[in-house]
């Protein structure tokens, strides 16, 4: 299904536990495809193949809620929040990525530039992307309707 990605880095451990290969109903396909776009633009931008981390659980890593996360994951998550917000990546429509570019991780903000000078090739698989990223990148297909995301993402701050 897709180029550069398998289920177990989109989904989170408990996710997979309980519906293995059937958890990809969970995801879904336009954002799906803009994360293989996404690998694509990336290594042409730095000039080299980037790998793009979402979770990483699978192979030992600490990352397994950067991706399709449970309702009680959100709340770990957000361990303390007064309020705990409506995710999208309850939905499988939202990503935290991390670069990973010749032996180490690009700066998130370096990464967040090459989003938004590329943006025209990453619309309409997504439409948003949190600001001010803190090492990791977040980015979103959520409808906004009344907003045109075509030239510039929906600019959402860090919960």
């Amino acid at each position: 299904m897709l180029k550069y990605f398998k289920l177990q880095e989109l989904v989170s451990s408990s996710v997979y536990q309980r519906f293995g290969e059937n958890s990809w109903m969970f995801l879904d396909p336009t954002t799906l495809a803009g994360l293989d776009i996404l690998v694509d633009v990336m290594t042409a931008e730095f000039g080299g193949r980037v790998y793009i981390i979402i979770n990483n659980w699978e192979s030992g890593g600490t990352f397994q809620h950067s991706g399709l996360r449970t309702w009680e994951e959100l709340q770990v998550v957000y361990k303390g929040a007064k309020k705990i917000p409506l995710s999208l990546h309850l939905f499988g429509k939202a990503f935290d990525i991390k670069c990973y570019f010749k032996g180490h991780y690009l700066d998130s903000k370096t990464v967040e530039k090459a989003i938004l000078k590329n943006w025209g090739k990453l619309h309409p698989y997504f439409s948003t992307i949190e600001e001010d990223p803190k090492g990791w990148n977040h980015l979103d297909n959520r409808y906004l309707p009344s907003i045109d995301t075509s030239k510039v993402p929906y600019k959402v701050p860090l919960l």
